[in-house]
């Protein structure tokens, strides 16, 4: 993992299409350089996620194949996605 993103004029989901397990990967807003407090949760192929404005997010990570998913997003003018580099990689790791 190298960059982090956030969308400060909107909340931003993501729900499963496919029925394939995925990554949920979040930063606070403190330390979103920090891998200390960068945390990943598993999702359940069946369970969507619902990122709140402004929250440090990454984009998603698909386990085991390749996955469609259905994006609600904001529409309109306004920049809406700003992005973190992180000062060095994190690697994140699972079973599959």
């Amino acid at each position: 993992m190298r960059t982090l993103e956030r969308h400060p004029l909107s909340s931003q989901a993501f729900y499963p299409l496919d029925g394939r397990p995925f990554l949920i990967v979040v930063a606070s807003e403190s330390g979103r350089n920090s891998p200390r407090t960068i945390r990943a949760f598993r999702a359940a192929g069946d369970q969507g996620v619902s990122y709140h404005r402004n929250t440090w997010h990454h984009s998603l990570l698909a386990l085991g194949a390749t996955s469609r998913f259905l994006v609600v997003d904001r529409g309109g003018p306004g920049a809406n996605c700003d992005e973190q580099h992180l000062e060095e990689p994190i690697l994140v790791t699972t079973t599959v």
